[in-house]
């Protein structure tokens, strides 16, 4: 079971979203094993995508909404460690 932690290494420094993707971009690649999306009703978050420090999560919807200004909470999880943040 994942214990939350302050483990600062799972927090992004920055968040954005481009076309049908959520983006997070962390100080360093991070082992993250899942990142759980919650917030925006009627939206599907897929399993993240590594690419060095960023983590790339593809949005499944109908009609994709902007993010901007609304608030997720994510929940970053890697190994046996976990963070809760919120942003909007």
């Amino acid at each position: 079971m994942p214990r939350q932690g302050g483990n600062t290494s799972l927090v992004p420094d920055h968040v954005w979203q481009a076309a049908d993707a959520l983006y997070m971009r962390f100080a360093a690649p991070v082992p993250i094993d899942d990142i759980f999306i919650e917030g925006i009703e009627g939206v599907a978050f897929n399993r993240p995508r590594l690419d060095g420090a960023d983590a790339i999560i593809a949005i499944e919807a109908m009609s994709v909404p902007d993010l901007a200004g609304r608030d997720i909470t994510a929940t970053i999880v890697a190994g046996n460690a976990f963070i809760e943040s919120v942003y909007g």
